[in-house]
């Protein structure tokens, strides 16, 4: 099932979607899968669940850089 998850990051809102099942989400801008996904809560993007992810696709690094991302020092 896709979960989605609020929250404030220096004064802005933003949306963290993932899959509790262990599964890529899919959509976003630019369109793709994903293993997660972290936007501006204002852009309103929708996602669904796509194929499930290999184990070795889902490392510490790849949370790290989508912190990077967001500004968030790791």
């Amino acid at each position: 099932m896709i979960v989605q998850e609020s929250y404030e990051l220096n004064g802005r809102q933003f949306v963290r979607t993932w899959s509790d099942e262990g599964r890529y989400v899919v959509g976003g801008n630019p369109e793709g899968q994903y293993t997660e996904a972290n936007d501006p809560a204002a852009l309103g993007r929708v996602y669904t669940e796509g194929e499930a992810i290999p184990a070795a696709d889902c490392e510490a690094a790849d949370y790290e850089s989508a912190l990077g991302r967001l500004g968030v020092e790791v």
